[in-house]
């Protein structure tokens, strides 16, 4: 799954939706929340980085909309690259992380 399938998951043209840097900074990233959702118009809640063939683009979602591309993610994303992310996350905040996890078939 690619950040245009979500997208296109969500009805969202990427067109309209921001450019972004590479990374995310947390400062952007605060100054961003309370913009329109890119799917629905409310107020934002949270905002993340896609990343398509013609650059980065911001994606800012409300509550609900920020649930549905997490689920809509959780589904096709391996652990690994959830993980990874998670240590990134971590190591941009200068924060030490242990991660748990718990695996149901073992």
């Amino acid at each position: 799954m690619t950040d245009a399938d979500l997208l296109l998951h969500l009805g969202v043209d990427p067109a309209a939706l921001d450019p972004s840097p590479e990374r995310r900074r947390s400062a952007d990233a605060c100054q961003r929340i309370g913009l329109p959702c890119a799917v629905c118009g409310r107020p934002g809640y949270a905002t993340r980085i896609v990343r398509l063939p013609d650059g980065c683009r911001w994606l800012d979602t409300c509550r609900d909309h920020m649930i549905a591309s997490a689920r809509f993610q959780a589904v096709s994303r391996p652990w690994t690259d959830i993980l990874a992310d998670l240590r990134e996350a971590a190591a941009e905040a200068g924060v030490a992380v242990t991660v748990l996890v718990h695996d149901e078939a073992g």
